[in-house]
């Protein structure tokens, strides 16, 4: 298996276009800037009138930093909008960010509904992220969009953007050098509009950045690609967006600040969860079973990797809050059986040999549109379960249900998870892709409900949520990450 830098990786998708295509790839991102939370940042060459007229407007831009600096501005678009860190004042969560609507709103976070345009999540976790803002002026709309999934909407952003600014539009810093960013940006750009979550969707891409005048959407009004549309002339970067024209230029920059670091962020696996079996386990909250409501007819799938030290009583996942096998899908070992529960006591089983390796479990729950459900389980990729139960109900109850990794009741689970994910919909087509020949690979492609990574781009005690459902779980009893992990 070979490795590559984020640089060199970058570079090897730009030569493998060309190399496809028989030419120089349409569109290639290969460079981004570099800010150090000090000075650096870019300036805007005159006042930014683009929006000056406008009842609407988008921004979006894609980060990459592992320090938090309070209040660094990531954009700071004349007198219209701005993106910026947190402070204390504003939330206890250090690496979200805020997103504030200027021109006479108020420039205040009141304006927004008193915090509501906050973030959510931390995205300073050395990963790159995209962050875009939307506003409809008629609908007083504001929406706030990261990794392409929304986590904001306040429709009480009423006001008008300023008339007319003299203030520039400036990039990593306030335009008068105040309360710099550090960490990497790329790709930036300004519509005259406002994105639907479909259009958020596309320019987010799964992650991958995309050329923005031939995705099928309205263009930007001001895209500024970042070190892909910049010249060094010996001592200053100038930058000037490929569509409007609109020119920064660099403040206290080196030639090194462009960097070829870019998204997307290749996958990579380096930690799990090491559970003692006596009282560590994650818990999810109660969100997922929220997300699935109280009448929920659909269907269900679980993913997750484990790893056991002994043979024993112990439960992988569970959702619901009655008895070992809940109310919704879970995974348990009775000794040697890996058991697939559903709705309490309606379960089915598979024999396993123990052993201390690493092995990875699908199971999938397919509504049969009766009371009866069909139970598929498939172990290391192979099916090892295929089987009909009834349940005696046609809908399941998931009211203040509570997920757990690693516990229900009395049962905790004693070795290492890795890569939990749970989907409202049957997964059993993607097994083989999921599972990967016994290699974790990422799982956005096919939009997990709640997905766990169990360490990598974690923070203790908080297990991020990279689906879209945003039910972060917290660690308890426990505070560290293993190395252990599938390879």
């Amino acid at each position: 298996m070979s490795f590559y830098s984020l640089s060199s990786y970058s570079q090897l998708r730009v030569n493998q276009s060309a190399l496809d295509g028989g030419g120089t790839p349409s569109f290639s991102n290969v460079n981004s800037f570099s800010f150090d939370g000090i000075d650096e940042h870019f300036i805007g060459v005159g006042g930014y009138t683009e929006l000056s007229s406008g009842n609407a407007m988008s921004v979006s831009v894609w980060f990459k930093s592992s320090n938090y600096t309070s209040l660094g501005r990531l954009l700071f678009v004349g007198k219209h909008v701005e993106i910026k860190q947190n402070s204390a004042l504003y939330s206890n969560t250090q690496g979200t960010f805020t997103y504030v609507l200027k021109g006479n709103f108020g420039n205040a976070f009141a304006s927004l509904g008193g915090g509501t345009n906050l973030g959510v999540g931390n995205l300073v976790d050395g990963q790159w992220h995209h962050l875009c803002f939307t506003w409809d002026g008629a609908t007083t709309t504001a929406k706030v969009y990261e990794d392409g999934v929304l986590k904001v909407t306040n429709t009480s952003a009423s006001g008008t953007l300023n008339s007319s600014t003299t203030e520039s539009y400036s990039i990593g810093a306030e335009n008068n050098g105040n309360n710099p960013i550090d960490g990497l940006i790329d790709e930036a750009a300004v519509w005259t509009t406002a994105l639907s979550p479909t259009d958020v969707a596309a320019i987010y891409n799964n992650g991958e950045p995309t050329d923005l005048n031939n995705n099928g959407l309205t263009a930007p009004t001001t895209w500024s690609r970042m070190g892909d549309n910049a010249t060094w002339n010996g001592a200053t970067w100038t930058m000037t967006d490929v569509n409007g024209g609109y020119t920064n230029t660099s403040i206290s920059m080196v030639e090194a600040n462009r960097t070829t670091d870019v998204p997307p962020n290749p996958f990579v696996n380096l930690q799990s969860i090491l559970l003692d079996g006596i009282d560590d386990f994650v818990d999810c909250g109660t969100g997922l079973g929220a997300s699935l409501g109280s009448s929920y007819v659909g269907d269900q799938t679980i993913s997750l990797w484990y790893k056991r030290t002994s043979s024993r009583i112990e439960n992988l996942f569970n959702i619901g809050n009655t008895g070992a096998y809940g109310n919704g899908a879970s995974l348990i070992f009775i000794n040697n059986n890996l058991i697939c529960g559903l709705r309490y006591a309606n379960r089915a089983q598979y024999t396993t040999t123990f052993d201390t390796d690493w092995h990875h479990a699908l199971y999938s729950v397919k509504n049969n549109g009766d009371t009866t459900f069909t139970l598929k389980l498939f172990l290391d990729g192979t099916e090892v379960i295929n089987t009909t139960v009834s349940i005696g109900y046609s809908v399941l109850n998931f009211t203040n249900n509570t997920a757990q990794i690693g516990k229900a009741s009395t049962y905790e689970f004693d070795g290492n998870i890795d890569e939990v994910a749970f989907w409202d919909s049957d997964q059993s087509a993607n097994v083989s892709s999921i599972y990967g020949g016994g290699v974790p690979s990422s799982l956005s492609t096919y939009s997990p409900l709640s997905w766990w990574r169990c360490g990598d781009g974690d923070t203790s005690p908080t297990l991020t949520d990279n689906g879209s459902g945003g039910n972060d779980g917290t660690m308890v009893f426990f505070n560290t990450f293993s190395t252990d992990v599938p390879t």
